[in-house]
This record gives C-alpha cells, sequence and structure tokens, in this order.
C-alpha cells in the first residue's frame, strides 16, 4: 500500500520547488520546461516529471507507469533540488498533476508556488498522444487502428478533457495560475515565453528555441519491432545519448500521420462540450477547436 506524502517541514529544507507545470502531456511542456532551464535565475529539476505529488495509485492504474519511475520518497524528491544555488524559481514539471493530483496539497505543502498548464486542441493532443506510443513501441500501427488503440489505452482519451481539472487549480491558485494555449506556443513562442517570465516576476531572456519530442514515426515494420524490444528490455537505460543520436536515423523517419476527417469528428463528439465549458472558464474563444 502506498502512503500520502506527509507535510514537508520548511524549516528543515531551505531549496524548495515554486513552480509546477502541471500539464497537459503533448502540449508542449517537455519544450516550456528545457527553454526555463537555460534562465540564469530558474532551477528545473534534473527528473522533468518526478510525479511525487500525484495519486500514485490512480496514476499506475491510468498510465503505463512502473512504480520504480515515481518519486514516492520525500527526502529523494528535495534532493531533486538541492542543486540550485542562487536561482528564484526552482520547478518540475510532472504533467499528471493536472489530472490526478489535489491543487490544495500543492498549495499547503509550497504555498509560495506558482501553476503553469498548458492546453492544446484534445483531438490533435489525443492524436500526438497516439503517435508517442507508437514510436515508443506500445502501440502497433500496422496491427491496430487508432480507433482500437484508443479503446485498448483510454488515457489517450482521458487527459483530453482539461475543464474540470483547470477549474480545481484556478480555484486554489487564481492569481498564481497562468494558462498557455499550444496553438500561441507554436505560432508565438517568444511572445508566451515573454509572458511567461513575467508571470515568474523575473528578467527577459531569449533561450535556444529548439523542438522538442518532435514527433517521428518508426520507418517500417521492422523497425517497429527493433523499438519495441529496445523498449521492453530497457536497453535505452544503458545506451549513451550519442549513440542514441546516431542510431536514431535508421529507426525513425520525420514522416507526418495525420489523423482521418472520420476520426476527427469521432473526437469532436467526445470533446465538444468539455471544450464550450473551457472556454467559458478561461473567458477565451475557443471556437478553432471545434472546426474540422
Amino acid at each position: 500500500m502506498i502512503k500520502k506524502c506527509k507535510s514537508i517541514s520548511i524549516k528543515k529544507v531551505n531549496k524548495l520547488p515554486n513552480l509546477f507545470i502541471v500539464g497537459a502531456g503533448k502540449s508542449g511542456t517537455t519544450s516550456l520546461y528545457e527553454y526555463l532551464k537555460e534562465h540564469p535565475d530558474v532551477y528545473m529539476s534534473p527528473i522533468k516529471e518526478p510525479h511525487f505529488l500525484a495519486d500514485k495509485r490512480k496514476l499506475m492504474e491510468h498510465f503505463d507507469i512502473n512504480i520504480k519511475d515515481i518519486i514516492t520518497n520525500e527526502k529523494d524528491y528535495l534532493k531533486l533540488f538541492q542543486g540550485a544555488k542562487n536561482e528564484k524559481i526552482l520547478g518540475e514539471a510532472s504533467t499528471s498533476y493536472l489530472y490526478y493530483t489535489d491543487p490544495k496539497i500543492i498549495k499547503e505543502k509550497f504555498p509560495n508556488s506558482k501553476i503553469i498548464i498548458m492546453l492544446r486542441n484534445p483531438i490533435e493532443r489525443a492524436w500526438s498522444h497516439y503517435l508517442m506510443g507508437i514510436r515508443g513501441g506500445f502501440i502497433n500501427p500496422y496491427k491496430i487502428s487508432f480507433r482500437e488503440a484508443i479503446n485498448k489505452f483510454p488515457i489517450i482519451i482521458r487527459l483530453g478533457f482539461y475543464s474540470k481539472n483547470v477549474y480545481r487549480y484556478l480555484k486554489v491558485f487564481g492569481s498564481d495560475l497562468h494558462i498557455i494555449l499550444f496553438d500561441d506556443f507554436r505560432e508565438n513562442t517568444l511572445e508566451v515565453i515573454e509572458k511567461v517570465y513575467q508571470f515568474l516576476d523575473i528578467n527577459n531572456y531569449i533561450p535556444k528555441l529548439e523542438i522538442y519530442n518532435k514527433g517521428v514515426l518508426p520507418r517500417n515494420k521492422f523497425s517497429f519491432y527493433l523499438i519495441k524490444i529496445y523498449r521492453k528490455v530497457k536497453f535505452y537505460k544503458f545506451v549513451p545519448k550519442n549513440l542514441k543520436t546516431k542510431v536514431k536515423p535508421f529507426l525513425f523517419i520525420d514522416k507526418k500521420k495525420e489523423i482521418s476527417d472520420k476520426d476527427k469528428k469521432f473526437l469532436l463528439k467526445l470533446y465538444k462540450e468539455d471544450i464550450l465549458e473551457l472556454s467559458k472558464i478561461l473567458g477565451r474563444d475557443l471556437s478553432h477547436w471545434l472546426e474540422l
């Protein structure tokens, strides 16, 4: 049985996180995490997603994640921030927090915290999640369709329902919550990042605008099965980063796989009501998310 983490004694520790990028997954959180890491006034946890504050039981039930990949010990969690020096902002980016964490827990443990939520058109997000499953060797596109994949992995759909979760955080954090739409982040990256700096009350800084988690696909069936074996036996833990970079072009191809209109309509029917509710909560027109 996994116990809930106890309250953290601020007297014992002087390096506590005060920024949480809580989601949503496949909405640009990795890129923002990397950009913030470059800022001299920001220290981001060396492990992007420690998941420490998430409901561990629900997390493991809904995600294909092992307890070994989650920080469950308070001491280990706080060690993630001990490398900080004089940075003003200490943060992490566990996207599970949007769904599987009570925002009150973050507020109680780290009262000076600020929250960033990144949101992407849920149809695009679901499709991107599906493609991630393919390049990760979890979903075989040569055997099952997108519709079959979401039936097998309902998490692909579940993570696109934002409204209730955003509202939970808004009630607790108010002006200490900053929302970013992926559309804006993609089209006006520097402008969005500048607003993040303003929200965090730190000086402007221009990061290297690299693309992280770029959407690539296996070259062929043989490549897919090699990737699947590679993931299953966890070779990636022992392969040097420079070797991974050299091997990647032989396994993956930079090619787009588009969602069908039929599947778009199916997803829109699922998400329409939630999109309209989110639009009210944010006070922002999201009608472009409803277009096919």
